[in-house]
């Protein structure tokens, strides 16, 4: 098992998990802006060719890539946070309808990390929880200044430590 500075697992086995709780980190911003770019520049060219030859195929293209390149600037501006505290975690996402899901230790079978083209914490819920089960479980979006396997480490650290307190 790899070790990271953040998570002292020496320290966690004497009951103490060696990080300041309540812990809070953010998504970077580096896809979004890439995303932002990307659509930009697809727009520019779709227009482009509508203002060449007037094809209104040309000028619905402009209007989706326009409307997808806001979409990321909305989503490189809003960040999710993630809060992980003695109770559980929280995770915050401003574009959401439920603005914030928070989530108990208890509520929580297991974390780990997924590759889907790159790595992702995922983790079970409990039948108990009131939350629906799904299949592999549910995704955490990736977190700047942590890498996702540390992420996961901290988080199953956290779950064994808090649920059972």
């Amino acid at each position: 098992m790899e070790t990271y500075p953040l998570l002292d697992t020496a320290r966690a086995d004497q009951g103490d998990l060696g990080i300041e709780l309540p812990l809070t980190l953010s998504t970077g911003r580096g896809a979004p802006i890439i995303g932002i770019a990307i659509f930009t520049l697809l727009a520019g060219l779709s227009l482009w060719i509508y203002l060449d030859g007037k094809d209104w195929p040309a000028l619905a293209c402009t209007l989706l890539f326009a409307l997808l390149a806001l979409l990321f600037a909305l989503t490189a501006r809003y960040r999710a946070t993630l809060r992980i505290d003695e109770t559980g975690f929280t995770l915050t996402s401003p574009l959401r309808k439920n603005k914030a899901v928070t989530t108990a230790w208890r509520h929580v079978e297991q974390f780990g990390v997924v590759n889907v083209g790159r790595p992702y914490v995922t983790y079970q819920i409990t039948p108990s929880s009131g939350r629906r089960r799904i299949p592999g479980g549910y995704l955490l979006p990736a977190f700047a200044g942590m890498p996702t396997p540390a992420l996961a480490a901290l988080l199953e650290a956290c779950r064994e430590h808090f649920s059972t307190s």
